[in-house]
């Protein structure tokens, strides 16, 4: 049986006892509240790179496949990132 705990803002699921159908099926909360939608985590960096040069490569390049589109953007993105790295003053 589902109950509404609102001392706690829970809900608790007990388990039906003799009678217990019974006793749910005239008892009526109306809805139970919605839990909070999960917020997607943003994108990272590489996954933003990708999106915005892949199509790029494609339309250059119609015979490649997109796993070698991928791996070329991986490297690409990794040489990137080892230049930018070797221009941090830090």
């Amino acid at each position: 049986m589902v109950v509404l705990d609102e001392t706690l803002d829970a809900i608790r699921m007990t388990p039906p006892g003799p009678g217990m159908e019974e006793q749910a099926s005239s008892m009526s909360h109306g809805p139970l509240p919605m839990k909070d939608e999960k917020v997607p985590r943003p994108p990272n960096p590489f996954i933003l790179y990708r999106q915005h040069h892949h199509p790029l490569l494609k339309e250059a390049h119609p015979e490649m496949h997109n796993n070698e589109i991928c791996k070329y953007l991986k490297l690409a993105y990794d040489d990137l990132a080892d230049w930018l790295n070797s221009c941090d003053p830090r």
